[in-house]
């Protein structure tokens, strides 16, 4: 297999920078929002040598004309040969986790594993599959050790990249609010707890959103996503709010 050279990033050298294979809804949903007056754009082009696979940029393509921030989004596209050869293998069939039974007292739900066999022919998902793809990719050729896998799509994050990830040890899957947090972590001299805060918000308020549906179930789901969304806010407050605290001693 012929070796392909990694794209470089205008200001740094992929070696300086770790490697982040973002998703379609990462890039979307961090559309406006900014932290300490800053786009979520340009801090993540600005801590990471961005990649990701040409599904991912044809995703993409009917919200570049309405976002805030204008890139070049063609020079972070990665393209390879053989991507259906590994988006085959890799996912052809396997095992995914569904959720079982939600219990009202608890709060919480219960999860099992199922065979699920995909149509690999679909859009549908493409972008995470072939993203997936290019992280085994650049492992294999030698580009990196690890990688940061930036994804927001809840469904797709479920399908394909848990099981993914699960069985290549090869990197951590983030969400925008844990980019934030490691913002935090990153910058914590130039920003506020409040600045944190707010950007996790916002982010927050944006992600997960369900298409629209008719009836009981529809409010059920919009009701339980809700609930979801207080809970996980809540944990990432409790984590800066923690690391707050760290850096006070230190």
């Amino acid at each position: 297999m012929p070796r392909v050279r990694l794209p470089q990033s205008s200001q740094h050298s992929s070696s300086e920078k770790a490697l982040c294979i973002v998703d379609t809804c990462s890039l979307v949903y961090m559309d406006g929002v900014e932290l300490i007056r800053k786009p979520l754009q340009k801090w993540l082009w600005e801590e990471f040598n961005v990649r990701y696979s040409e599904a991912v940029l044809n995703e993409l393509t009917p919200f570049q004309e309405k976002m805030s921030v204008q890139e070049n989004w063609e020079k972070y596209m990665w393209r390879f040969p053989n991507i259906g050869k590994y988006e085959s293998a890799i996912f052809s069939s396997h095992q995914k986790k569904i959720a079982d039974v939600y219990c009202n007292r608890c709060k919480q739900t219960t999860w099992k594993y199922t065979m699920f066999t995909p149509s690999l022919l679909e859009d549908k998902d493409r972008g995470e599959r072939h993203n997936c793809s290019l992280v085994l990719h650049a492992i294999l050729e030698g580009h990196c050790s690890q990688v940061i896998f930036l994804t927001d799509d809840l469904r797709a994050q479920r399908d394909y990249t848990a099981y993914f990830f699960d069985v290549f040890p090869i990197g951590t899957v983030w969400s925008l609010l844990d980019f934030i947090t490691y913002l935090f972590l990153r910058h914590r001299n130039e920003m506020s707890l409040e600045d944190v805060r707010s950007a996790l918000r916002d982010v927050n308020a944006v992600r997960g959103t369900t298409g629209t549906k008719n009836g009981q179930q529809h409010k059920n789901i919009q009701y339980e996503e809700s609930e979801k969304k207080v809970r996980r806010l809540k944990m990432y407050y409790g984590k800066v709010e923690r690391m707050y605290q760290i850096f006070s001693q230190i």
